[in-house]
């Protein structure tokens, strides 16, 4: 994994991962100027450094001392090779002398190095691992520098016996002038490292290319959103981004991976992670969820590396894929359809879709016909009790439990493959999954327990509800008692209106740890409010775990907290950062931003492909309502058309405007069927809402 070094100006690879470090190999800058030689990030925190420029494939320290400006630029060439360029720029009307040092750094603790000195070069050998590492530079005036000198001057940066070598350079910056270095570190021979250290201008270049392009077409916040936020955003599609893999092994087209240290995929969070990534990308989104359907070996989609190895295997020997109720995969693909009504992806992902739904239906059913798990692997809860009395992941236990979860969205699942159908025009295939959809709903509405006024699992050993645990035993909470799963039958729509409204209690015990935690329950919380219209909690609900999640995110220093890696999405989302035992880069840890568009700003994707319409429900917090204040997004990509979505902030009220990207007629109804005036003018609409009210937008020419 690369990551950018602690201690130091820099970059290079971590293995086998950031949560546990056992090689290094990066570059490291350190410059003597003005009396003071910068070798650590407080050095250079005396300059005010920061980063310009931060995405999955181009990163850059910025710093300025005086009139002098700098910047430290990193990029992969190629699998194995880091490049990197320095750029030191005199703005100033004096000249300034300085010392630069770039280096290469590996890890020492448990490595017997042998390094060689070459022209612009240097090689370095691990004599009990047999790993090598090459390092050059391209640039002016330079000298080799070994680790012996550099461990005697700056050992600050060695201090974790780790070995630095490489070059330094003096230079005298004249008024206006510029000096330019550029460096190769690769995991391989030194001819590598001379080659792709004379391109990484070139690369560097073209990855800024690459994301300019990219976010020319992303949506993007806009206006009075706090900076915490809007650097949240980025922080979550990049983190997106990185999870997406070139095509390799099985897979003949670029992939979804879950997480960046251990990629494989996985259809509940790689369908989790295509919906939010449609948000800037929706064609990249389309083949990312093609390729998970139809290059997957089996019908079930397991969990599979990039050669096709499983990743989950239950103790029976069976290869398991998580299920239709983890991270709701049905309903996020049916999301990317209404987003993009893209009928040819649909057309190659339907009959993937179709084997999937059989698969469980036959390997899936018990002894009655209803759903069950292999195992908890399966479920994605893993080794909840809940599900299994022993606590283990592989543990078969189809015959255990009949759980709320499975029946609810195989319901979900089998009425969206019906819509599917009927928009490929597969009249005979709509009417047999409305049958199973039928049957599974049929099947949820019996494990609705009145008395206790929520739904419940059904425990098969003795014939009765699931009961309780004397204690807590599953992430400090009752897992048979508090299951964020039981509120699937809200996102399916198949609760009744006395079922919904015993609910509304229910739901306000998952506005609370774990629920806010973990990505995978909270968007089932969140998800399950908004279908039942409870927008209030769902808008609450949200922007509590945003607001924690980016200030945490975006903190400067690791003095508080080493871990996780700030500026990427997490595994989870603890109150305290102290607990966090998780991993960087991890996809699903982004769904800050799907909480934030859906719950908080309130832009909801039209459910009737027919029509041009989408539903505005906004749920800003009340201490944001201040006149004069504005929140929106951008250039939202929304069935081919491009949207800027926005709210104003007047006295006591609040105006929606909508901007299209070619001329369209508004058409605005409340939740209680009345018209809504608008105010047009061309491509503009604007019209009053009320806070966590919802509406329904047409654009009446827009098919």
């Amino acid at each position: 994994m690369l990551r950018t070094t602690d201690d130091a100006l820099g970059l290079g690879w971590v293995e086998p991962t950031a949560r546990i470090v056992e090689h290094e190999a990066a570059v490291v800058v350190t410059i003597r100027w003005n009396g003071r030689f910068y070798q650590t990030r407080a050095d250079f925190a005396r300059l005010g450094y920061w980063s310009a420029h931060h995405s999955a494939s181009l990163f850059s320290y910025d710093w300025e001392m005086d009139q002098i400006r700098g910047q430290l630029r990193f990029g992969l060439a190629e699998r194995d090779a880091l490049v990197a360029t320095l750029t030191l720029e005199n703005r100033g009307a004096l000249a300034h002398h300085l010392e630069l040092w770039v280096l290469a750094r590996v890890d020492g603790q448990r490595a017997i190095w042998e390094t060689r000195h070459f022209d612009r070069s240097w090689s370095l050998h691990d004599r009990k691992s047999d790993r090598r590492i090459s390092f050059a530079v391209d640039g002016e005036s330079v000298a080799p520098i070994s680790a012996a000198e550099v461990a005697k001057a700056a050992g600050s940066l060695v201090e974790n016996g780790q070995v630095a070598l490489g070059f330094r350079s003096s230079q005298r910056l004249a008024p206006g002038g510029e000096a330019r270095w550029s460096v190769g570190l690769v995991r391989g021979d030194v001819e590598v490292a001379r080659r792709v250290a004379t391109r990484a201008a070139a690369v560097c270049d073209e990855k800024q290319a690459a994301d300019d392009r990219f976010y020319a077409d992303a949506a993007m916040p806009v206006g009075d959103w706090p900076d915490e936020w809007k650097r949240g955003w980025v922080y979550d599609l990049e983190t997106t981004r990185a999870c997406v893999f070139p095509a390799g092994g099985i897979f003949r087209d670029v992939w979804p991976s879950w997480m960046m240290t251990w990629p494989r995929i996985v259809l509940a969070e790689g369908t989790l992670d295509a919906v939010r990534l449609s948000y800037a990308a929706p064609e990249l989104a389309l083949r990312l969820t093609r390729t998970l359907l139809c290059d997957s070996p089996a019908a079930n989609v397991p969990c599979v590396f990039v050669g096709g190895e499983p990743n989950m295997v239950a103790k029976d020997g069976t290869v398991c894929g998580t299920s239709p109720a983890w991270c709701l995969p049905f309903y996020n693909l049916w999301l990317l359809y209404c987003r993009t009504l893209d009928r040819t992806w649909l057309s190659e992902v339907y009959p993937q879709l179709v084997a999937y739904l059989e698969y469980w239906l036959a390997e899936r059913t018990d002894e009655d016909g209803w759903c069950v798990y292999k195992c908890t692997w399966e479920a994605g809860e893993d080794c909840t009790p809940r599900l299994d009395p022993s606590g283990q992941g592989d543990e078969v236990i189809s015959h255990y439990v009949r759980p709320v979860e499975l029946q609810a969205t195989m319901s979900q699942s089998a009425a969206i493959l019906a819509r599917f159908a009927r928009e490929l025009g597969r009249v005979s295939d709509e009417l047999g999954w409305r049958a199973v959809s039928d049957d599974y709903a049929r099947r949820t509405q019996q494990l609705w327990d009145p008395e206790a006024g929520r739904f419940r699992d059904w425990d098969k050993r003795t014939g009765q509800f699931l009961g309780g645990m004397e204690s807590p035993s599953y992430w400090q909470t009752d897992p048979v008692r508090y299951s964020a799963l039981s509120l699937t039958p809200l996102v399916a729509g198949i609760a009744t209106p006395e079922q919904q409204r015993r609910l509304a209690e229910e739901i306000a015990f998952y506005d609370a740890p774990p629920w806010c935690l973990w990505p995978s329950w909270s968007y089932v919380t969140a998800e399950a409010a908004t279908a039942a219209g409870w927008h209030q909690f769902a808008g609450r609900f949200a922007e509590r775990i945003i607001a924690r999640v980016y200030h945490q995110n975006d903190r400067r220093s690791l003095d508080a907290a080493p871990r996780p890696t700030p500026g990427t999405s997490p595994e989870f989302w603890p109150i305290d950062l102290a607990d966090f035992n998780g991993s960087d880069g991890y996809g699903w840890g982004a769904t800050t931003t799907s909480l934030w568009v859906r719950q908080v700003f309130g832009f909801l994707d039209g459910q009737d492909p027919g029509a041009f319409a989408f539903s505005l429900v906004p749920n800003l917090p009340a201490e944001w309502l201040q006149p004069g204040r504005r929140y929106g997004f951008t250039h939202l990509p929304y069935r081919g058309w491009r949207l800027d979505v926005s709210y104003a902030v007047g006295d006591g009220q609040l105006i929606a405007e909508v901007r299209a990207d070619r001329i369209a007629r508004l058409r605005v109804i409340d939740e209680a069927g009345r018209e809504v005036t608008v105010s047009a003018e061309g491509a503009r609409g604007q019209f009053e809402v009320v806070n966590s009210r919802a509406y329904q937008v047409t654009v009446e020419n827009g098919s």
